[in-house]
C-alpha cells in the first residue's frame, strides 16, 4: 500500500461571492485552475520553506514509490515545487502536474523528492 500523500487538504474558499484571482491556466471550459491572490504571500513564504529545507536535506522518492497522483516535491532549476504526477514514462520522465503554479510540464524522475 503507498504511504504516501496522493492529495492536499482543500483551501477554504473566501467569503462572499467576488474574489481577487489570477488564472494560472485554463484546459477546458469547465476547468480552470487559479490561485487566490490574497494566498500570494502564503505561497511566497511556503517556496522559501521549502528551497531551505530541500537545498540542505534529502528525501529521495524511489521509482517503486512513484505512482499517478502522488503529490511530491520536484526540484527543477534549482527550485522546488509541490508536483502531482499524471503519469510516469518508461524513460525516467514523469509527466506532472505543479500544483501552486497550474502548469503542467515534464520532470525528471530523478529530480523528484518526498514532500
Amino acid at each position: 500500500s503507498n504511504q504516501f500523500q496522493t492529495s492536499l487538504p482543500p483551501l477554504p474558499f473566501p467569503r462572499g461571492s467576488n474574489w481577487d484571482i489570477s488564472v494560472c491556466l485554463v484546459t477546458a471550459s469547465n476547468q480552470i485552475y487559479f490561485q487566490f491572490n490574497d494566498n500570494m504571500e502564503r505561497l511566497e513564504e511556503l517556496v522559501t520553506s521549502m528551497d531551505d529545507f530541500y537545498t540542505s536535506a534529502s528525501l529521495p522518492l524511489a521509482r517503486s514509490e512513484m505512482c499517478p497522483e502522488l503529490v511530491c516535491c520536484a526540484n527543477v532549476e534549482g527550485g522546488f515545487y509541490r508536483v502531482k504526477i499524471l503519469d510516469i514514462q518508461d524513460e525516467g520522465i514523469c509527466s506532472c502536474f505543479f500544483l501552486d503554479i497550474g502548469l503542467e510540464n515534464q520532470v525528471d524522475c530523478d529530480d523528484l523528492q518526498k514532500l
